[in-house]
């Protein structure tokens, strides 16, 4: 640590390599040590351009040996950073867990707040000029803060499954068939991650009138489709099965499906009409 203090110069890569080396060889106390006096480093009003380029360099592997324990305190003290409205550290503990891939481990609170503001910006650029390039970076972010169903904050459950469909329903436009080509990529990633709670509130998102008009076009319907029957092998409850198997059927009808009295009937198990 003192070494990496003392560097003048951005570490070669030859050097990193073996530092990683020897960082991955260590006991994970002494990681989490080592991780925990980085992060203090990094936050430190005392850290110049050349140190906070090295922890940058070296963190990811520390973090990835580290204890999730300390990783989850580390969530903790940033969140403090926030509350106190220490911005510097704040804006800088936010870095140092980007480039760790670790804002699965910030705060429940923290991961509300930033979702919701990743969520509306990625809102404003599907509806916004050059939408397909524009998605793609909000899409990215809302992801870093989900690698599976359980990391979805309940509070922003309805909200992310909304936007996330409504962006992969696609705009309907001819180009690309109206949905970014790398934004198709992360939205299907998230949607695949659903288990059968959240994809029946896919199905209640599809009657939300700022999606549900998106189906009279054919290629927004197609993508809809496309999405219920990748959901469809998610699926555990037979009768949820036979409910998107009613509606993958009728797909080319799937606005009007969506309205009728036999599909009602046959989904009131898991959706309430009123």
């Amino acid at each position: 640590v003192e070494n990496l203090r003392n560097q003048t110069e951005v570490i070669d890569n030859s050097s990193l390599q073996h530092m990683q080396n020897g960082l991955k060889q260590l006991h994970t106390k002494n990681c989490d040590n080592v991780l925990q006096t980085i992060f203090g480093m990094y936050v430190g009003a005392g850290a110049n351009n050349i140190l906070k380029k090295n922890i940058s360099l070296i963190a990811p592997t520390i973090w990835q040996h580290a204890d999730n324990n300390l990783k989850y305190k580390l969530g903790v003290t940033l969140d403090g950073y926030r509350t106190n409205l220490h911005n510097d550290k704040f804006a800088a503990g936010n870095e140092f867990f980007e480039f760790c891939s670790g804002n699965q481990f910030k705060s429940l609170e923290a991961r509300v707040i930033l979702l919701d503001e990743h969520l509306d910006d990625l809102s404003s650029a599907h509806s916004g000029w050059d939408n397909f390039y524009n998605e793609v970076p909000h899409a990215r972010k809302i992801l870093s803060y989900i690698s599976n169903e359980a990391d979805i904050p309940h509070e922003r459950k309805d909200k992310l499954i909304r936007i996330i469909l409504s962006c992969r329903i696609g705009n309907g436009v001819s180009y690309n068939t109206g949905v970014s080509p790398s934004g198709k990529v992360v939205y299907d990633s998230i949607l695949n991650m659903l288990g059968d709670d959240n994809i029946v509130q896919v199905l209640v998102a599809l009657y939300k009138q700022d999606i549900y008009y998106l189906l009279s076009n054919s290629n927004c319907r197609n993508h809809a489709v496309q999405i219920l029957t990748n959901l469809r092998t998610n699926v555990v409850s037979d009768k949820l099965k036979q409910i998107l198997d009613h509606l993958i059927s009728n797909g080319q009808t799937l606005e009007k499906t969506l309205k009728t009295t036999e599909f009602n009937t046959l989904a009131s198990s898991h959706i309430n009409f009123g």
